[in-house]
């Protein structure tokens, strides 16, 4: 080698080929060399050069022994997945290795996906004991105190539940197994509306015949068999000219003692067996079937000859006992012609000379064509005066006339030897003094009580503190302000109160509470039992839920109008439901019993009925339907009531019949004024017609109306009605009577 000459002929010589057996002079590779030397560095490029940099602990251990991914993310602690679904939750799938659940979790942090949730602690303050005291309740175990399975609505609302509901719709099935009616708004079953319609009136079965007069042949009535029996064999019977037969229905309602009165069988004629006949309570009015509520009416069926053919008559008073005799058992018509009898203000054997004397005449006087009050004596509930002199009083003289000679003094007086009770009297001055008698008395002595001398301080009272001592004493007395009625005060100081937000009204009903905290139990449930409550409220609750079924009211709220398909009312009345509009809806008893009555179908009741013609002159417009008042009068008076807007009148006594009818109060003279308006109602109006002959409205009850409580029913078939055509004439069927000329009295007479 040192014989070569030259670096070519050396590398030639060792058999050394540049760029492949050796490196090439590179300047890059001085970088290098200038690198230091020291331990645990690692060399990277920069550009075209190369730089060192220290490797440490970390990356000698963790980075540079991994052999692959899972070994270098193990080395790392890194996890890794496949994931890709956004908001999904993930779980542990190996080490270091997540995958995706199906739960997911939304901006808002609800969690959805859920299956089973099983907890070793507690779920909004519900512990895992609270939870698993659900396990064994199923749904024969619910009661209105228990947890429980909703399951079906039937589990809600127990068959021994009486709910109340707010609407109920069945489906268009039946609703069977209802209870006869009592009350004015009970469901109407079909053997009621069955009989009602057939009798004409609220049923008990019609009758064949009905007393005209105290019953023949001195029967006499016998206890428990509620038989009245007659004496000395008289054979057959009659009652209002027509002779009876075993089986027949009789109403007895002329009896002197009242308590007989009543409806009966016929048991005996007088000749089945015979020979005295026995009349029988019947079944639906014996002691059994009390009480019978006062209004239940009774048809008489129509036979010819027989005065009270075809009569309805109605009970005057509720029958709670009726055998042994006790309670009184009247009678009154209330359909059918009306008979004047004497002991009803009429001599009726005068009556038919044309007329009217004995008692009346005590009444009544006739001058000319005027029917005037007589000068009405004691006995009769007067006063036998003609006239009392001013500033005199009225002093009794027994059955005499009444003797106005004793002077009144001046304001409120009281005679010198009377005892009376001062019931928050005032003094009105300092010289009104009491000088008989102090503020307190020995009880039962009488004696003048003294009191202490000493000046009260603020808020004493004067304490009676012995027989005939008192003394002034502090009053422990609690200040507030306070001003809201029915507010609930609360104490916020020594003797002093604040209100709060709740309130209290007249039923006790407590309002205005936020949150309440029991330390024992609410209504019978434990404060355990409440904590169950915490993650169920209304809008969890479903048929396949758990949840508290509390009130059986829970299942099925007051509010709902729920449907089922068909309903049972387990031979229970259905109560409180309103007259019917449509076809389906269930009959109320008021309902049926006016359409019996009556024969066609009620109007919505009015609140008033006119007693005379419309004041004010009104003039009837077409085709508005109106009838308008003239001159500015302002408000309306009907039979003593002034009305307001959107009360329902009926019309019945205008000179022109033809605006009879009907009416709803649009403007009552002061909104907006000043003339009053009336307009004919959808129901009776043009659009109406025709509205058939029979069609009753009923007056409601208003104090001090006369006409209050009445029921009225169209004569005739009104078919035009607007313009003005057809008369429009109504005539009373229920209520007290207004006897009038052409009812058999002449009034002139």
């Amino acid at each position: 080698l040192l014989l070569q000459p030259t670096v070519s002929e050396q590398r030639s010589q060792l058999g050394l080929e540049i760029g492949s057996d050796v490196q090439a002079y590179s300047s890059i590779l001085d970088n290098v060399v200038a690198i230091p030397s020291t331990n645990d560095r690692m060399l990277y490029t920069v550009g075209g050069s190369y730089s060192g940099t220290p490797v440490t602990a970390f990356v000698r251990t963790n980075l540079l022994p991994a052999t692959d991914a899972t070994s270098l993310a193990n080395n790392l602690g890194y996890i890794i997945g496949p994931i890709s679904t956004t908001n999904r939750m993930l779980k542990v799938s190996a080490s270091n290795t997540v995958s995706e659940t199906g739960l997911s979790v939304d901006a808002s942090n609800n969690l959805t996906g859920v299956n089973n949730v099983t907890s070793s602690g507690t779920i909004n303050g519900v512990t895992t004991t609270e939870f698993n005291q659900l396990s064994n309740i199923d749904s024969t175990t619910i009661s209105n105190t228990q947890w429980g399975f909703l399951g079906d609505m039937n589990q809600g609302v127990a068959t021994t539940d009486t709910p109340i509901f707010n609407g109920l719709n069945v489906n268009s099935q039946k609703i069977t197994a209802i209870a006869a009616p009592t009350d004015a708004q009970d469901a109407a079953n079909k053997s009621y509306v069955d009989t009602a319609v057939a009798s004409g009136t609220t049923p008990l079965t019609g009758t064949n015949y009905a007393t005209t007069a105290i019953l023949p042949n001195n029967p006499v009535y016998a206890s428990p068999a509620e038989t009245l029996t007659s004496t000395g064999g008289p054979g057959s019977l009659d009652i209002d000219g027509q002779t009876v037969f075993v089986g027949d229905r009789v109403l007895i309602k002329n009896q002197v003692d009242n308590r007989e009165n009543g409806v009966y069988n016929v048991t005996d004629d007088g000749a089945t067996p015979g020979p005295n006949w026995t009349l029988t309570r019947s079944l639906d009015f014996n002691q059994a079937a009390t009480p019978i509520p006062a209004g239940s009416s009774i048809f008489i069926n129509t036979v010819p000859g027989a005065s009270n053919s075809a009569s309805t008559w109605t009970l005057r008073t509720t029958v709670n006992t009726i055998d042994p005799l006790t309670d009184a058992v009247e009678w009154i018509q209330t359909g059918g012609s009306v008979i004047l009898a004497s002991g009803l203000g009429i001599d009726a054997t005068q009556l038919a000379g044309g007329t009217i004397q004995t008692d009346i005449s005590a009444r009544l006087t006739y001058s000319g064509n005027d029917l005037d009050l007589n000068t009405v004596t004691v006995p009769y509930g007067g006063t036998g005066l003609t006239s009392i002199t001013s500033g005199n009083v009225m002093v009794g003289q027994g059955a005499a006339a009444v003797s106005a000679t004793k002077a009144a003094p001046t304001g409120d007086f009281i005679g010198t030897t009377d005892t009376q009770t001062l019931t928050n009297k005032t003094m009105t001055s300092s010289s009104n003094n009491v000088t008989s008698r102090a503020l307190f008395i020995n009880s039962g002595a009488g004696t003048v009580s003294t009191f202490t001398s000493a000046a009260p301080s603020s808020g004493q009272l004067l304490i009676a503190t012995g027989a005939t001592t008192a003394t002034w004493q502090d009053l422990d007395r609690i200040v507030g302000p306070v001003s809201t009625v029915n507010r609930v005060v609360k104490v916020s100081g020594v003797d002093t109160v604040t209100e709060t937000g709740l309130s209290i009204d007249a039923s006790d009903n407590l309002t205005g509470v936020n949150d309440i905290t029991s330390t024992g139990t609410i209504n019978g449930v434990t404060t355990t039992e409440f904590l169950q409550l915490a993650n169920i409220n209304s809008t969890t609750i479903s048929t396949s839920q758990w949840g508290f079924v509390g009130a059986m009211n829970q299942g099925v709220a007051t509010t709902d109008t729920p449907t089922f398909n068909g309903l049972s009312a387990g031979s229970q009345k259905i109560t409180a439901i309103l007259d019917p509009t449509n076809a389906q809806d269930a009959a109320t008893k008021t309902y049926v019993d006016t359409v019996a009555s009556t024969g066609a179908a009620p109007l919505t009741s009015a609140n008033y009925a006119t007693v005379a013609v419309l004041p004010n002159t009104p003039t009837y417009a077409s085709p508005a339907e109106t009838l308008t008042s003239t001159g500015g009068p302002g408000t309306l008076v009907i039979d003593g009531q002034t009305v307001s807007l959107s009360d329902r009148i009926l019309v019945k006594n205008q000179a022109d019949n033809r605006e009879n009818g009907v009416y709803i109060v649009s403007d009552d003279g002061a909104t907006p004024g000043p003339n009053w308006i009336i307009t004919r109602t959808t129901d009776f109006n043009q659009a109406a017609t025709p509205v058939s002959a029979g069609t009753s409205i009923f007056i409601e009850i208003v104090s001090g109306a006369s006409q209050s409580g009445s029921t009225w029913s169209l004569q005739t078939t009104v078919n035009t009605i607007d313009p003005l055509t057809d008369s429009v004439v109504w005539i009373q069927t229920g209520g007290s009577p207004s006897f009038t000329a052409g009812l058999g009295i002449d009034a002139t007479q």
